[in-house]
């Protein structure tokens, strides 16, 4: 967990205050623990890979909780595609039209 941590580093548009706390869980049961941990203490937000997100310079009063890259697994199993919450669209769409071509 980081305190007073920068958003800026963690949006495409590099721009946003603090957040008094950051937390990027590894894993859905990490998330859930964070969640049940936090509700009624003090807000948080779910944050993915921070595109198209406006932060202000004030920055966040609570918890963000970032899913992204250690919850970004994508599977295709016939016609389904299936994604972790970190998956950035862009790779769920490479992979399910690598399927539809046929190319795995």
């Amino acid at each position: 967990m980081l305190t007073d941590e920068p958003l800026k580093n963690h949006v495409t548009f590099r721009v946003g205050g603090a957040a008094d706390y950051f937390v990027s869980p590894e894993s859905a049961e990490e998330v859930q623990k964070i969640i049940l941990y936090e509700r009624g203490r003090m807000p948080y937000y779910i944050l993915g890979n921070g595109s198209n997100l406006l932060v202000s310079d004030q920055g966040y009063r609570g918890v963000i909780i970032q899913i992204y890259k250690s919850m970004s697994e994508i599977s295709v199993k016939g016609e389904f595609v299936t994604a972790q919450a970190g998956a950035l669209l862009s790779a769920i769409a490479a992979k399910g039209s690598r399927r539809v071509a046929g190319w795995i």
